[in-house]
């Protein structure tokens, strides 16, 4: 019998009255359920709603800050825009700067050529003239010679001849002055010329900065001397022309000085030439300071090594070097240590004898430098002992400041001493100091 039979039966077995109230208690069950469910549906419905109005109100704002990041999007391309042709509009002004800066470094050397040129005839015009003035002197000396001789009663046939020879004379003196008439006004003319082309000179340049570009020795031109050997520099820093009129008529004489009005260092091939070091294994000195350094006639690590507070000075004036750098960087300590290696190299034999057999270069022979410490050394030039006895306390410091703040408490005091008496080849005292100490100290 199955379910369907069980629930006919179940209902046939009742009466009228209890079926009609089951019915009923079946729809009273029937509407509670539907009205429970409404709640339940409502309740879920308005927090549905609510966020669907969380989520609407979230996308307003996403939506508000979408447009104001593309608004700023926007803004910022304008800008990039306008930041783009600014810099195309300077690049542009900067190759027209630097055109114009040719342009007048092109005219600033044709007027100072020019001006040369011009000084060059100035001197050769008033050798000219003084020359002319001197014949002028002569010829009227002898006009007034012969007039005198006329004067003084000579007989007719004797007077015509030296009347005839004073005409010739007379004409001849006003054809030189004509000419030295004619000579001063070119020479007027010139020096004005030369007057403008200073003017000309000094208003293309900087505001303020002279026009004038002084002398530069041709290097490696040979200087000619006197009799005595001595240099001949005909002087540019005088104001009258270098020509002199001597006392007899016609004569002339340059005046010229037997010591240069500046130095011109003798210059030396680079390569093999007696005392010229290679400067460039100096730190912080490269193939351009070494030239400048060649120039100002300093060759060698000795010279650099004897420098003192005034050398250092001159030379970084010299060198148009940053005031203070050199004693930044010690050049003075590395060309000591640089010429104590050097010195140590081109004598092995004795090298060989004073180390006993030990190696130069072991720099652990001193009380306390261990391996790490021998690399900072040798990484910063000092490596060998001879370097080392040459190179000062406060260079170590410095090397050992700079590998780092690990090696700040070793104390450098004893190791160029110690190593100085290695490289003496007193191994017995420096054995016995060595174990008086702790560390080094």
């Amino acid at each position: 019998m199955n379910f369907f039979d069980l629930l006919q039966n179940f209902f046939y077995e009742r009466t009228n009255e209890e079926t009609i109230l089951l019915g009923f208690l079946g729809l009273l069950v029937f509407l509670f359920g539907v009205i429970v469910g409404w709640i339940v549906q409502g309740s879920k419905t308005r927090r549905y709603k609510k966020q669907l109005m969380l989520v609407q109100q979230e996308r307003n704002d996403f939506e508000m800050h979408y447009r104001t990041s593309e608004e700023k999007q926007k803004a910022l391309a304008r800008e990039l825009e306008m930041v783009s042709r600014e810099k195309v509009e300077a690049m542009e002004r900067i190759e027209s700067l630097n055109g114009a800066l040719e342009e007048r470094d092109k005219t600033i050397n044709d007027l100072l050529a020019r001006q040369e040129e011009l000084t060059i005839s100035n001197q050769s015009f008033s050798a000219t003239i003084e020359s002319l003035n001197d014949q002028v002197i002569g010829l009227k000396t002898q006009n007034e010679q012969l007039t005198a001789k006329v004067g003084q009663g000579v007989g007719d046939g004797a007077g015509e001849e030296p009347g005839h020879a004073g005409g010739s004379l007379e004409a001849h003196i006003a054809a030189t002055e004509s000419r030295f008439r004619l000579f001063e006004e070119r020479l007027q003319r010139l020096t004005e010329e030369n007057a403008s082309l200073r003017a000309g000179a000094t208003t293309v340049g900087d505001g303020g900065a002279s026009g004038f570009v002084g002398h530069q020795p041709v290097i490696g031109s040979p200087m000619p001397t006197d009799e005595r050997g001595e240099p001949l520099v005909i002087r540019a820093d005088t104001a009258a022309p270098g020509v002199r009129t001597g006392q007899k008529s016609g004569e002339t004489e340059v005046i010229v000085q037997t010591t240069p009005s500046i130095q011109v260092p003798e210059m030396v091939d680079a390569e093999g030439a007696p005392g010229h070091d290679d400067l460039t294994k100096i730190k912080h000195i490269g193939p351009f300071l070494a030239r400048k350094l060649n120039e100002a006639d300093i060759y060698s690590y000795e010279q650099i090594a004897n420098w003192n507070a005034a050398d250092i000075a001159t030379y970084t004036e010299l060198i148009g070097y940053l005031p203070g750098v050199i004693e930044q960087n010690d050049w003075v300590g590395q060309a000591r240590a640089l010429a104590a290696a050097k010195g140590s190299e081109e004598a092995p034999a004795k090298s060989a004898d004073v180390y006993g057999g030990r190696d130069p270069e072991d720099l652990k022979i001193i009380e306390g430098i261990g391996p790490k410490i021998e690399g900072v050394l040798k990484d910063a030039g000092i490596d060998s002992l001879a370097t080392l006895a040459a190179t000062n306390a406060d260079r170590l410091r410095d090397v050992l400041e700079a590998a780092g703040s690990r090696y700040k408490s070793h104390n450098p005091e004893s190791w160029p001493e110690q190593a100085a008496l290695a490289a003496d080849g007193l191994w017995e005292q420096l054995e016995k100091w060595q174990k008086s100490m702790k560390g080094g100290r």
